[in-house]
């Protein structure tokens, strides 16, 4: 592998660039070959080249892959493309006595210039999107390659393997009602995204391979995608999409953005809800720390009547979410400020509810918080509410264990792993939990700021050596595990 080229902006000199990037690394083969990816494309490209047809190679730098493509279809042509005069010129040359292969130097974000190309069976944008810096202009080169393509015909695209990339292809595939496969290789200890975008897919299967499946999961799903303005949930229970606002500048800032940005657990936990939709389906529900609303909106848009609540700081995004989906939920759904604690509580639901929610709110709090949060659960679920908390394991499991100490106290406690429904992770893992919580008959007394600090370095280090060696089975149940770990006595 060669050096990756500078990204680019529209600013600079573009030719310039390239002519000299070329002279510097010579016979650069970016990303990977064709015979790397060939098992994935012949059966889609068969129908559209084995009796002729042309590939535009849009980007094609040095890259031999489009050649090695010709090897395999003896019928079918190639235009190369590139922006630079010195690589266009040296191709030509190479190529003088090859009927099957001609050379056109352009911009590829250029669609007018290219249009003298259209009606190719095939285009490959192997690399080329990953040199420009700028999301528009991705969009512009993308949507110019597509402009390229005969009725019937597929565009191919290999990339770095990046959430980014995949969103871009998604939201490209939407706007313009083309089919998307994608694919995810692996080059040597890298991966790399096989995208192919058309309307003629239909007639090809849409199953993926684990390793994509996987890796597609992991780079959607794994972490929180910062980097998009909108996160969009659907789900055949669902009537309509459920989109929501994050707070990507607060994200990109540096600032704290925990709360106002959406995490793998809630499409877990969206995904159980719309799965068993009677949890919530004409019940009052209250979401605790709703952040950007998607779990409590979800609820709304199965039928529930439902509060998002959080402080004072979130409900305007809270709101602006509420209104942006507002034709998708069932019944209005309220927006209230709520600082933990049964007193503040009361306030929201003077009347309680039926099912109190969260999703990834139990997080290395101190005594005090913990405390607040479970009385907030315990006055609005009442008697008879239940409440459902999502969390994932993570390396603050001993300062998350002052919650669990606390809602071991007053609830009865049973739990349910999340991980069939993927978003990042996969069985072996099984890390990510439903806890649902219902009142104990008759609730003991919390233990003292005090007792809780004598004996914390018991807690730690028994927590420590023993959540190790949990089985899955044992894992399911962890929250049992850690009461008795943080039992102390009378």
């Amino acid at each position: 592998m060669c050096a990756e080229p500078a990204q680019m902006s529209r600013a600079q000199d573009y030719d310039d660039h390239w002519s000299k990037w070329h002279a510097q690394h010579p016979g650069c083969e970016w990303h990977l070959s064709y015979h790397g990816v060939c098992g994935i494309l012949r059966p889609i490209l068969n129908p559209l080249l084995s009796g002729g047809g042309r590939v535009v190679d849009l980007g094609c730098g040095t890259s031999n892959f489009s050649l090695e493509l010709l090897d395999d279809f003896q019928e079918a042509c190639v235009t190369l493309v590139d922006v630079s005069d010195s690589l266009i010129a040296q191709l030509e040359e190479q190529h003088a006595r090859n009927p099957r292969v001609s050379c056109v130097r352009s911009d590829c974000r250029d669609a007018e210039g290219l249009a003298a190309l259209s009606g190719a069976a095939v285009v490959v944008d192997k690399g080329t999107t990953d040199a420009v810096h700028d999301k528009a202009e991705k969009v512009q080169m993308l949507s110019a390659a597509v402009s390229l393509l005969q009725p019937s015909g597929v565009l191919v695209s290999i990339s770095f393997a990046a959430a980014s990339q995949v969103l871009l292809l998604q939201r490209l595939g939407q706007d313009l009602s083309l089919r998307l496969l994608l694919r995810v290789v692996q080059v040597g200890k890298e991966k790399r995204l096989v995208a192919l975008l058309g309307r003629s897919l239909d007639s090809y299967s849409a199953d993926t391979d684990e390793l994509s499946r996987r890796e597609l999961d992991r780079l959607l799903y794994r972490g929180p995608l910062r980097s998009e303005l909108t996160v969009s949930f659907e789900h055949p229970s669902l009537e309509s999409c459920i989109t929501v606002e994050q707070e990507v500048a607060n994200a990109r800032s540096g600032e704290d953005s925990t709360g106002s940005v959406v995490w793998p657990s809630a499409y877990s936990m969206c995904a159980h809800l719309c799965a068993h939709p009677h949890l919530v389906r004409g019940k009052r529900v209250v979401e605790l720390g709703a952040g950007t609303g998607l779990v409590g909106l979800v609820c709304a848009a199965l039928g529930a009547e439902v509060v998002l609540t959080d402080l004072p700081q979130g409900l305007q995004l809270l709101q602006k979410n509420v209104d942006r989906n507002a034709a998708a939920l069932r019944v209005p759904v309220k927006v209230a400020e709520l600082r933990w604690g049964m007193e503040a509580a009361r306030q929201v639901a003077p009347e309680g509810c039926d099912v109190v929610i969260g999703c990834e709110v139990i997080y290395q709090h101190d005594d005090e918080t913990s405390a607040a949060l479970v009385g907030a659960m315990r006055c609005l679920a009442g008697e008879e509410g239940v409440c459902l908390m999502a969390y994932e394991f993570r390396d603050g499991l001993v300062q998350d264990a002052v919650f669990f100490d606390c809602a071991n106290e007053v609830f009865e406690v049973e739990g349910e792993s999340l991980v069939c429904y993927g978003y990042g992770v996969s069985e072996e893992e099984d890390d990510r939990m439903l806890y649902t919580y219902k009142a104990k008959a008759v609730a003991s007394a919390w233990y003292s700021h005090g007792a809780r600090e004598r004996d914390k370095a018991r807690r730690e280090t028994t927590i420590k050596l023993r959540y190790d060696e949990l089985s899955k089975d044992r894992k399911v149940n962890a929250l049992s595990f850690v009461s008795q770990s943080l039992h102390y006595p009378g």
